[in-house]
């Protein structure tokens, strides 16, 4: 039977390289990223994962500005919104997931590194090195939005 999941990944950039994690199940270079947990909005989700799968606390970014769909009220406040939304299917030996995957831009927030908790190779990667990073093709052309994003963040 398929499962259906809610997951958030992030794509993190800092000094024109983005982060990735080199994804042990899947055998590529990945952005870190994964379920959003019980009780956990899917920021705290990449903020959770981002520090446990590479050890730096991240600073997500609002890649729509700061203009408001709705604003906030009483009852409701508007979250900054996912630079991309994607229906990934993953195939583990369990079965089938559809993860419904909210892509977060995020920036490191500071210079420390904390190792780890998961002990995972991480690395730094420019734009030209994607070409040749053996990753999904999707995940390259939103890290390239991310990258894109990112520059427009900065003006």
């Amino acid at each position: 039977m398929e499962q259906k999941c809610v997951t958030a990944t992030c794509v993190i950039v800092k000094d024109d390289k983005v982060l990735f994690v080199f994804h042990k199940k899947l055998n590529r270079w990945m952005p870190p990223g994964g379920h959003v947990e019980l009780n956990e909005t899917p920021i705290e989700a990449v903020q959770r994962e981002a520090l446990e799968e590479t050890g730096f606390k991240v600073r997500v970014i609002d890649t729509y500005g700061p203009e408001k769909v709705v604003g906030d009220d009483a009852v409701g406040a508007e979250m900054i919104r996912p630079m991309v939304i994607m229906l990934e299917t993953v195939n583990y030996q369990t079965g089938v997931h559809k993860h419904f995957d909210l892509i977060y831009l995020a920036t490191v927030d500071g210079s420390e590194n904390i190792k780890n908790e998961e002990d995972n190779e991480i690395g730094w990667f420019s734009r030209d090195e994607l070409n040749d990073l053996n990753t999904f093709d999707n995940v390259k052309k939103v890290t390239l939005k991310g990258f894109e994003a990112y520059d427009k963040s900065l003006k």
